[in-house]
């Protein structure tokens, strides 16, 4: 058990001798590795908060697609129904009116009425 803990101990001992001087390269090396893992963590913290946006836009999106569809059907549908074609074979079918086409003019000549200056 002993033999254990000697090792151990050696293995974790901060008088170890066989440990590296600091040196540029390794502390540069250091530094890009932290750099790499703080890159990493901000761009999937970024994709984890926007990425429930998107999904809310997309369906926004789809939502709009929707409305803008039925709003086109509308206009269709008014247009058609507000042309004159239309209101003319309704009135005929309806209210049996039937164009005129007979051109009458009358002149009415009463001494009463005036043009307004």
């Amino acid at each position: 058990m002993t033999k254990y803990r000697r090792t151990i101990r050696r293995a974790f001992s901060s008088t170890r001798r066989d440990k590296k001087p600091l040196t540029v390269e390794r502390v540069f090396m250091v530094l890009t590795v932290l750099a790499a893992i703080t890159f990493v963590m901000t761009q999937l913290i970024t994709n984890a908060i926007l990425s429930p946006l998107g999904q809310q836009l997309q369906s926004l999106n789809n939502e709009k697609d929707s409305l803008v569809e039925q709003n086109r059907a509308l206009e269709k549908q008014l247009a058609k129904n507000t042309s004159l074609t239309s209101i003319k074979i309704y009135s005929e079918k309806e209210f049996d009116l039937k164009p005129n086409n007979k051109k009458e003019t009358f002149f009415v000549s009463t001494p009463s009425i005036q043009a307004a200056r």
